[in-house]
């Protein structure tokens, strides 16, 4: 898989996000919760890249909609790196409850332009997932093939951006740390 075996963490940030209530895509990272991803030493295939992120989720009885998340590389290019799709948040209403969210990106190819491809799949646990009972996390994995070509020679600073569908619920990030297995 990986040719040196580190893992490294590469940023990480207990610095609360910014609270969402609005049902537009949204970057939930402050600045510190971002990772600028260098060219030096070159990304390779089967590199993995792996994010975490804790924090709270509500969702109302009427209208829960769904949430979304996305790895992106930074506001000034937007390229969509990973996707998880849309999921079904819980038909009781939650409020404040925990979650966390955790995905793993493995680059297919690098290359400059939109060469570089990777894939990932995305973990996401919490009671505010659709059909939790009280007081207990469900799971969502979700599994993605490759995802937007990006320049994997250039310095990506990658963030993650939060949607939900419906403006009733909210999302505030307490932590989030990115890890980069070489």
């Amino acid at each position: 898989m990986s040719s040196y075996g580190v893992v490294q963490a590469q940023a990480y940030s207990a610095q609360a996000g910014p609270t969402i209530t609005a049902a537009a895509l949204t970057e939930c990272l402050d600045g510190l919760g971002r990772f600028p991803w260098s060219p030096l030493p070159p990304p390779k295939v089967n590199d993995l890249l792996r994010f975490t992120m804790e924090g709270i989720i509500s969702c109302v009885v009427t209208t829960p909609g769904t949430a979304r998340f996305g790895i992106y590389t930074a506001p000034t290019s937007g390229i969509l790196i990973a996707d998880s799709g849309a999921i079904n948040l819980n038909t009781t209403a939650k409020t404040n409850v925990p979650f966390r969210l955790e995905v793993l990106i493995k680059i297919l190819s690098i290359g400059s332009g939109t060469a570089a491809t990777a894939a990932s799949s995305f973990r996401f646990e919490s009671e505010a997932i659709n059909g939790a009972a009280a007081g207990l996390a469900n799971v969502v994995l979700i599994e993605n093939g490759a995802g937007t070509g990006f320049d994997s020679t250039i310095t990506n600073t990658m963030t993650c951006f939060f949607t939900q569908t419906v403006a009733t619920g909210s999302f505030t990030k307490k932590s989030n740390a990115w890890y980069l297995d070489t």
